[in-house]
């Protein structure tokens, strides 16, 4: 990394966090989640380097810089490839670009901040709290859904009707408030909710990071068993997650929280062993009776229409890439007849599509190297500090399977929780090794 010896940092607003985070309803209604998100970590960076200013320079590790390189590729890609594209594209694939910048802005605030540990407390209590209004709200829905046969409910946002009525579709469907809609799913109709997200699949991971954060606040509480009232309220935050119909989110969540019990559960290793080994030894007969296959095809084609939609969009986008290796189309494609951009439902496919060779292993080489600084510092944690790093941990790995399938350059409050939660991997919590927070 480059620096000073002076070690000056100035203290990350953790608060303002807090603030973005709980007031994403009003955000939502306003019409301002298409840029609030943004502007704040804009003001993340500029009042770092402001208080730092003539005091210390700026701190760059490599891996950001990894980040950085993917950056500027992807920037070139975009003005080399968009002179010939519609505007609405041009301006909706710029759009999409600047959640990458959003970012870096946090990720280079947060690694140039002193970050005041002690705040997570306040931090996951008010995370708790919008899960928990999250969760009325959406039980509220589903009820009403089977009572009154509520098939659909939007609200138009204040700053959407004025003044996004011509924008790009992915700027106008950020000021709709899409709280609920039918889907179909194993032939069956369901409530599926999207709340204050952009659609279902966000906010199941949206609910995820909640969960994720209500454990911790839990854990650190005075009463640290686990009681009813903790029960009820970890099933009432859940609804959005189960009724957000997300079979990515589900899967991940899953595997996940199996991965974590088993890598910080070591009395349980030899015990998990054997329950693996049995459930392969389970598993032979079926597969060889082919029920294996049978299930898993009810998994993926549960919403048929949803499946094959990504099939096609994925086979197009990677012909683009081929056309494009190096440095890739900069922009997505719009096809007549599908509903989607080509680049989008896979943020991976997308980054290949988009940046070519050289954006994605560049990104690649970034997340990898995040990987391995968070599984290298488990060992420097203890008691309260280590379920922080479980939790940031657990976040990074599920936001990024979920990335599989889903765009992270479009849900503007998804973006925000990634790129927050991978910062406090390039944070000073690895400092803070006492028994208890300071």
């Amino acid at each position: 990394m480059y620096s000073l010896s002076n070690n000056y940092k100035p203290t990350f607003p953790m608060q303002l966090v807090t603030i973005a985070i709980v007031s994403i309803p009003i955000w939502s209604l306003l019409g301002i989640k298409v840029f609030i998100f943004h502007a704040f970590a804009f003001y993340f960076l500029a009042r770092t380097l402001f208080l730092s200013k003539g005091k210390s320079e700026l701190r760059i590790s490599w891996s950001i810089i990894m980040l950085f390189f993917f950056i500027a590729t992807y920037g070139v890609s975009l003005m080399i490839n968009s002179i010939n594209e519609p505007i609405q594209r041009v301006v909706g694939s710029f759009y999409n670009f600047s959640f990458w910048l959003m970012g870096f802005f946090i990720i280079l605030a947060v690694y140039n901040s002193n970050l005041e540990v002690s705040y997570f407390r306040k931090l996951s209590k008010s995370i708790r709290n919008f899960g928990l209004f999250s969760g009325y709200l959406g039980l509220f829905l589903i009820i009403l859904w089977y009572a009154i046969d509520l098939k659909v409910y939007y609200i138009n946002s204040l700053f959407g009707q004025f003044f996004l009525a011509n924008a790009p579709n992915i700027i106008k469907s950020s000021s709709l408030i899409n709280l609920i809609r039918t889907d179909y799913m194993l032939g069956s109709t369901f409530p599926r909710l999207s709340l204050f997200n952009l659609y279902p699949t966000a906010l199941g991971i949206t609910t995820s990071f909640i969960l994720s954060f209500t454990y911790y606040y839990h854990k650190t509480n005075k009463r640290k068993r686990l009681s009813i009232k903790m029960i009820f309220e970890y099933v009432i935050i859940s609804i959005p997650l189960v009724f957000s119909l997300s079979r990515t989110v589900i899967i991940t969540t899953l595997i996940c929280l199996f991965f974590f019990y088993f890598l910080f559960s070591k009395k349980n290793k030899k015990f998990l062993l054997k329950i693996v080994l049995l459930c392969m030894v389970l598993l032979v007969p079926v597969i060889l009776f082919s029920k294996f296959e049978n299930l898993l095809n009810q998994i993926i084609q549960s919403r048929e229409g949803s499946s094959d939609l990504r099939g096609y969009v994925y086979e197009k986008a990677l012909s683009y890439f081929y056309q494009n290796p190096i440095i890739g189309t900069g922009v997505k494609f719009e096809e007549p007849g599908i509903p989607i951009p080509i680049g989008s439902h896979s943020t991976f496919i997308g980054v290949l599509m988009k940046t070519g060779s050289l954006g994605f292993f560049t990104l690649f080489a970034f997340l990898s190297i995040t990987l391995f600084i968070w599984y290298k510092k488990i060992h420097i944690f203890k008691n309260e500090n280590l379920i922080i790093w479980k939790v940031v941990g657990f976040n990074f790995i599920s936001f990024t399977l979920w990335m599989v399938t889903e765009d992270i350059d479009a849900p503007q409050i998804v973006a925000f929780l990634y790129f927050f939660n991978i910062s406090l991997i390039y944070s000073n919590i690895s400092k803070h090794t006492k028994g208890e927070l300071e």
